[in-house]
This record gives C-alpha cells, sequence and structure tokens, in this order.
C-alpha cells in the first residue's frame, strides 16, 4: 500500500516538473467557474445601469428646454398632448379662415390667389381673394373676361362678409402679352394691401397699387401707384409714381387703371 502511495506521488512530482516554464510575459488560463461568470454578468449590469442613469440626468435638460412644456408635461401624467396644448396655451382670439369659409364667395369662378390678414387694422384676420370669371379656352391674346378682386371682412361674431370688390385692376388671362398672365401678387400689411400686375415682350411693364383702409370713409382708398416699363432690347427703362395729389380720392371699387395718368406708358 505504501509502495503504491509512494509511486503515486513520484508520477504527479514528475508530471509538474515536465510542464514548461513560463516566462514573465506569460498569461496563466484558468477554467470560469459558474459563481465567477455570475459575479461579472452583474458588475457589467450594474455599471450599465448606472450609465443609462447619468445620461437620463444629462438629457432631461436638454430635451426640457428643447420641447414644449405641454409635451414634457403630457409625457409623465398621461394627458394627451392635444389636451394639453389647450390647456397651457393662451387663448387666441383670432379665427382662422378654411376653404369652406370662402365658398360662398367664390361660386364658379376659379380661385386665382387667397390672401389672409388684417385689411381694416382691427386685429381680424380677414381676406383677399383674386378670382377668374367662368376661363375659357380662347387663345387670343387680350381677349377675355378681366379677374375680380374681393374683400371679405371679418366681424365681432367671426363671420366673413363682402366689403368691397373690383374687376378692373387685374386683367385677363391673355392680356399679359407674351409675357404671360398679367396678376403678379399680391401682399397684406395691417390695414393696407398692395397689388401688382405686369406683362408685355419686348416692352415689360408693371403696375403696383397700394390701397390703405379709411376708418373715416369705412372703404380702402388708393394712396399710391407706380408704373415701370423697360425695354429689353434697349435696355431703357421709364417709371411714374402716382399719389392721391395727383388723382384724388379713388376708391378700391371704383379704381380703374385706364383712368389713372400713365404719361405714355403701356
Amino acid at each position: 500500500m505504501q509502495s503504491c502511495l509512494v509511486r503515486r506521488r513520484r508520477h504527479l512530482t514528475a508530471h509538474r516538473h515536465s510542464q514548461p516554464a513560463l516566462n514573465a510575459g506569460d498569461h496563466v488560463v484558468r477554467p470560469v467557474t459558474f459563481h465567477q461568470t455570475t459575479h461579472t454578468m452583474e458588475n457589467i449590469y450594474i455599471r450599465n445601469r448606472s450609465l443609462q442613469i447619468v445620461l437620463i440626468l444629462f438629457a432631461t435638460p436638454l430635451s426640457a428646454a428643447c420641447s414644449p412644456h405641454n409635451q414634457s408635461h403630457a409625457l409623465h401624467s398621461g394627458i394627451p398632448q392635444s389636451h394639453t396644448s389647450r390647456i397651457n396655451s393662451p387663448q387666441s382670439t383670432s379665427i382662422r379662415t378654411t376653404n369652406g369659409d370662402l365658398k360662398a364667395f367664390v361660386g364658379k369662378d376659379r380661385v386665382l390667389d387667397t390672401k389672409r390678414g388684417d385689411l381694416t387694422g382691427n386685429g381680424r384676420e380677414d381676406v383677399l381673394l383674386v378670382l377668374d370669371q367662368s376661363p375659357t379656352d380662347s387663345n387670343v391674346l387680350g381677349q377675355g373676361q378681366p379677374r375680380v378682386v374681393v374683400l371679405l371682412v371679418r366681424d365681432a361674431n367671426g363671420q366673413l362678409h363682402e366689403a368691397a370688390k373690383n374687376s378692373k385692376l387685374v386683367p385677363c388671362a391673355r392680356c399679359g402679352g407674351l409675357y404671360g398672365d398679367p396678376y403678379s401678387y399680391t401682399r397684406l400689411g395691417a390695414g393696407r394691401f398692395t397689388l401688382v400686375t405686369e406683362g408685355g415682350s419686348r416692352e415689360h411693364w408693371s403696375n403696383k397699387y397700394t390701397f390703405a383702409y379709411s376708418k373715416k370713409q369705412h372703404d380702402w382708398l388708393l394712396r399710391v401707384v407706380k408704373r415701370k416699363v423697360f425695354d429689353r432690347l434697349t435696355e431703357k427703362g421709364r417709371s411714374l409714381s402716382l399719389t392721391t395729389k395727383t388723382f384724388g380720392q379713388v376708391r378700391f371699387s371704383k379704381a380703374d387703371p385706364y383712368s389713372l395718368p400713365n404719361d405714355g406708358l403701356p
């Protein structure tokens, strides 16, 4: 029995001495136990969870600064964002105009342009329409019905009413010469608006009409007219500026380009 034990010790000693010696830079690979693996995974989870908490703490002030307060409040309180917006936002006194509000004033005409703004200076949203009266398929230059400019004013109850219209300022679709449609644009301001037409071929012409609302007259009066013409061939141009000193008091509904001085301009 003792001899067997002696032989066993000699065998283990020889096996240990037969292993290669380790150098200073060598690494010993040892088996990883289940306890060690679990402990490592717990450390990784704790570190990741801590990183998430730090990121949330740093990101929260940034998201609050970039997003509306009501969205942040809705996220934590469970209130829908649409409801929160109505709660936190001050009540608006203006009433937005929809296309359904304009159908009664358009009829069978084609809407060429729609502008929304304060035409009277009272803070309400009014509407300016440029309508094409029953457009035809005529391809003859200079022939066609003129456009109609309609001013719709909103009352204290929020209802739109037709206040004035003009069917002489904007020429027909084929009345702009080779340039094309003579209607250019309309710009609205508080209690005033500017309407621009242009056309021509070799000579490019333009008209700019500015109207302002008169509380005394309860109407829009013509204030300034600017006319220009430019010869594309000679590159020479002329301009004409007219004020109330020249044409007097002209109401919007009565404004007619042909009744204004043109000084030879087309």
